[in-house]
């Protein structure tokens, strides 16, 4: 597994979308452009395209030939899985693409079968599978909305409501969601949110939980 991130130096860039097969432009194009769309990541330099599948190759145009089984995009960070050796000749490859070095890929490999991507942390288990838990980097201060500043409590609420969700749908192990709740009541409590704050949203939380089952029930 490896992480890339594309650094942009041209400010301006065109934007290109893709909508029912159709492609739209929504500046006149520059001479250096980097867009993606919904299923295919595509480059423009020099008056060449280069686009590839994300989730079988990428990319296809081109001299060199490298399978990639995962091509997953958010904005200008890359989540790939390519065979071993082949990250250099693939970033190689990527930034002679922009002879102007106006855009240029970064990558980081897995170390120890962990990858942090965005704000979660993949890590492979001995079966093979992949687990999910929250990442945060060592700067991270755990600083959030202070309950006593003046804001509307619904806003307060928010903070403990996002914090406790994000663990619930992204935490992929039992025991990694009970240890981020944790973390998360510790954190809050530091920035002064009494325990009655946390109980609502979990009750809150739980609540919407089991509308939305007995919803999928009448729905089967």
């Amino acid at each position: 597994m490896i992480s890339c991130c594309i650094k942009k130096a041209v400010t301006g860039m065109t934007g290109i979308h893709r909508f029912h097969d159709i492609f739209h432009t929504q500046r006149p194009t520059l001479q250096t452009e980097v867009w993606y769309s919904y299923g295919k990541s595509c480059f423009f330099f020099g008056g060449q395209y280069v686009h590839g599948t994300l989730r079988r190759k990428t990319p296809v145009n081109s001299t060199i030939r490298i399978e990639a089984k995962v091509w997953k995009r958010y904005v200008d960070d890359i989540l790939e899985v390519i065979k071993k050796g082949s990250v250099e000749k693939l970033t190689e490859f990527l930034n002679s693409l922009d002879a102007t070095g106006s855009t240029k890929f970064t990558y980081e490999v897995a170390q120890d079968g962990k990858l942090p991507f965005l704000d979660i942390l993949l890590e492979r288990m001995d079966s093979g599978g992949l687990k999910l838990c929250i990442y945060r980097k060592l700067t991270h201060t755990d600083q959030y909305l202070n309950f006593s500043s003046h804001h509307p409590v619904e806003h307060k609420l928010s903070v403990v409501r996002t914090l406790l969700e994000r663990s619930q749908q992204l935490v992929t192990v039992s025991q990694g969601k009970i240890q981020e709740d944790a973390h998360v009541e510790e954190a809050l409590r530091a920035c002064g949110y009494p325990p009655w704050s946390i109980s609502k949203v979990t009750r809150q939380m739980e609540f919407k939980g089991d509308k939305r089952k007995k919803k999928n029930r009448k729905l089967r």
